[in-house]
């Protein structure tokens, strides 16, 4: 599969956040108080002044694995203008009992699931920067359990791991 970056390296800021969020939990970060200078190496600060918020979701499996996706919420716009969250999300799985998080993750550009893409309306009179600021402005952050998360990034968890699944198994 193509546009793909297999990471390797990040154990200890992966394990940070899957202890911090917490099995079949959600965690909405604003971009402030997102851990992601752990993960710098693919979301590097450049990345993240393009996003709103950034979702961590971890979910468990029949196979004693969970799953931790990393979810972005990038502003970008359509050709037409149109402003939309475009997502290039992260997995990588956990063994459930241990907590040991897997050797490599992989973090997932211009993927095609449902999803992926969403637009964000009411903001085309501002430009990128403004509407992220807006949006930014306006989000509300906080933990939930993984079953409430927004549509988009149950579409991502479960996108990346058949993606993991299919790489790396």
């Amino acid at each position: 599969m193509s546009n793909l970056k297999f990471v390797t390296g990040y154990s200890q800021a992966l394990t940070s956040l899957y202890s911090d969020v917490g099995k079949g939990n959600c965690i909405c970060y604003d971009i402030d108080t997102f851990p992601g200078s752990g993960l710098s190496g693919f979301y590097p600060p450049t990345y993240l002044n393009k996003c709103s918020s950034v979702s961590v979701a971890i979910s468990g499996d029949a196979n004693q694995r969970d799953w931790l996706a990393v979810v972005p919420f990038r502003v970008d716009a359509t050709k037409s203008g149109q402003k939309v969250y475009d997502q290039d999300p992260f997995i990588i799985s956990f063994d459930a009992d241990s907590g040991m998080p897997a050797e490599t993750g992989i973090v997932a550009y211009h993927q095609d699931y449902c999803g992926r893409t969403t637009p964000v309306s009411g903001y085309d009179h501002l430009s990128k920067p403004e509407t992220v600021a807006a949006l930014r402005h306006e989000l509300t952050t906080g933990k939930y359990p993984v079953s409430a998360a927004a549509p988009e990034v149950i579409a991502a968890l479960q996108h990346m791991a058949m993606v993991f699944q299919s790489e790396l198994q």
